[in-house]
This record gives structure tokens, C-alpha cells and sequence, in this order.
């Protein structure tokens, strides 16, 4: 910030994405600081609280949204624009194993290039080259809906029309191939919609009945052999919510690690953000690969925590993973 000042007074606009936006703020006396750390209802609520100890640890703020995207590209460009003088910065705290803070880096910078007008045949695309270009890289914990929403992005721009302007019912979330160990360890589903969060907690899971004895013997049969197809038991669950959704929201399902910690920790089994103004199917599918955390192992989750791998995971933390559908 010092160095801000000193070099670029009133020509910088300091764009925040860390927990540190209070002392930035303070420090930058010739430069303005947008925060987008905190939504602007927490903002509201810690402002009423400065005066009061100790403050609350501050929230981080979804950026996989439409809006605060299309509000930063928006706001960079026009700083920008208006003077050549002008410059704007970026800040953002790389994951660690000491924090819960998500690293939106290469995200953001992908989606203002792609603002910019770069010509590319689909969003991963465009953010392999930012990553390459300026040596940044993804979110580890959210790879993949981070990937998801710079291909959101890129869509706006080519296609004519978005195939779903109405707002859904969120009818059941479905669970197939789920490791029958993990099922009674599920700690909560929770839902993040238009920046309200709901725990549903891990009650609303029902298993699905399994289907006749002949059925069930001819895809022993089928699968007989194959990689993966052996006896570990296998179980379907799912759950009809009802809820109605529009717009930018996610579904994060948690369980309880119980081999791994000394006492049960709550850890994410897997997270899904989606956009409904691109769902323009009854269903939607979505496979282990395309989650984010579902594929981290266990010895994966250690490492990121502990800088250990040595630790071994709950079972089934790797390729039994359950494999859900979203309907």
C-alpha cells in the first residue's frame, strides 16, 4: 500500500479478495479499495461492530457468481479506461492448510480476459492460458466449479440465448454408487442460494430400494471383471426438497471423518455450483470428476492440512466416492 501511495497516488484502484480488506483500507490514503470479500450485507453487519470485541472471523464471499462477476469486470474496465495513468491491483491469499479461504485468483483474471474480448473456443481454454500466461494457478478445493463458471462466462458472449431464464424447483438430489460405509457418517446437506446458505442436515437422506434379486444378478454378471466392480457394498440414496432456485447456487454435502482424526472431524464429501440459467434439462448429471473434494483422497486432504500425507483416510475417500446425480 505504501508503495501504492508513493508511486501511483490517485491513480490506483486496489481490488481486494483477501481477508485483510480493513487494513488495506486504512492503509491506502491515495488509492481506492474495493472490497469483494465480504458481501455487502456482512460489510453492513461488521461496520455496526467495530466498536464491539472481539469481531467475528470474517466470511469469505462465493465469488462464483454472475453478478459480483459481471460488477468487477465492469468496474476494472472503466477504471482502466479512463486514464492511462491508471491502474488496478489485485489481492487475493493463496489457499493453505491454515485456513478455509478459497483462492477465486485465476478465475477472476480469466473472466475480465474473456470480458475483454479474447477469442478462445471454450472457457477452460481460457483460463489454461491465464494460468500459463501469468503463472497462476486454480483453486485446489473448488477446481472444479471454478471451471464450470469460467465456461458459464465465456458462454454469455457466444451464445444468442440463454437456455433458461425461469426460475426451477429443485425437485431430488440422488446419490448413485455410494460407498455404504460413508452413509452413516453424512453430517448435513447444505444449499447456497442468492447468497442465503440452508442446512437441511443429514436426516433428509433416504435409501433407495434396491431393485429385484434377477436385476441384480445379471449386473453381476455384466460388471463381473471389470476394474472396480468388486464386493464392496454399494447404496443409493437421495432426498425431495421442493425448493425453488434461480440463479447462481450450490449444494455441498458434509460427513464425518472417522479414521483419519483422533476424533470425528467435519469434512466436505464432495460440492456442486451450478448456474440454473444454463440447466435447460429435467436432469441434470453430474459425474465424481466434475465435483470439487470428490476425488481428493485421503492422504490429498492430510497433505493440504498438515503438509503430511501420512495420515491414512476414511474408507472409500478416493475411488469409492459416491458418484451423484442432481435432478
Amino acid at each position: 500500500a505504501q508503495h501504492l501511495d508513493e508511486d501511483k497516488p490517485h491513480n490506483y484502484m486496489l481490488f481486494n479478495f483477501s481477508p485483510f480488506g480493513d487494513a488495506l483500507s486504512d492503509s491506502c490514503a491515495n488509492g481506492i479499495v474495493v472490497d469483494f470479500f465480504l458481501s455487502d450485507r456482512d460489510q453492513a453487519e461488521r461496520n455496526l461492530m467495530r466498536k464491539k470485541m472481539p469481531m467475528p472471523p470474517p466470511r469469505q464471499q462465493n465469488m462464483e457468481n454472475f453478478f459480483l462477476l459481471m460488477h468487477f469486470c465492469y468496474t476494472l474496465h472503466r477504471w482502466v479506461a479512463a486514464d492511462k495513468e491508471h491502474i488496478a491491483v489485485m489481492t487475493f491469499l493463496t489457499e493453505g492448510p491454515h485456513h478455509e479461504f478459497i483462492d477465486f485468483t485465476a478465475m477472476m483474471c480469466t473472466c475480465y480476459v474473456l470480458f475483454s474480448g479474447m477469442e478462445v473456443s471454450t472457457g477452460p481454454q481460457a483460463l489454461k492460458f491465464v494460468e500459463r500466461r501469468h503463472k497462476l494457478q486454480r483453486s485446489i478445493a473448488q477446481a472444479a466449479s471454478q471451471e464450470h463458471y469460467v465456461n458459464y462466462f465465456h458462454l454469455m458472449f457466444e451464445v444468442p440465448q440463454l437456455p433458461n431464464p425461469n426460475r426451477l424447483k429443485l425437485h431430488r438430489i440422488s446419490l448413485h454408487n455410494m460407498d455404504a460405509g460413508l452413509v452413516n457418517n453424512l453430517s448435513s446437506l447444505v444449499i447456497e442460494c442468492q447468497g442465503v446458505s440452508k442446512d437441511f442436515g443429514a436426516g433428509v437422506w433416504e435409501p433407495v430400494a434396491p431393485p429385484p434379486i434377477e436385476v441384480q444378478e445379471e449386473e453381476a454378471r455384466r460388471t463381473r471383471g471389470r476394474r472396480g466392480s468388486g464386493d464392496k457394498k454399494r447404496t443409493e440414496l437421495f432426498t425431495d426438497l421442493n425448493i425453488s432456485v434461480f440463479g447462481d447456487f450450490a449444494l455441498t454435502v458434509y460427513y464425518y471423518d472417522t479414521v483419519s482424526e483422533s476424533s470425528p472431524k467435519k469434512r466436505p464429501l464432495f460440492r456442486c455450483a451450478f448456474s440454473t440459467i444454463f440447466v435447460h434439462q429435467q436432469q441434470q448429471r453430474i459425474k465424481a470428476k466434475d465435483m470439487d473434494y470428490a476425488l481428493a483422497t485421503a492422504a490429498e486432504i492430510a497433505e493440504a492440512e498438515s503438509n503430511s500425507s501420512a495420515v491414512e483416510g476414511p474408507a472409500g475417500a478416493s475411488s469409492s466416492r459416491p458418484r451423484p446425480r442432481l435432478t
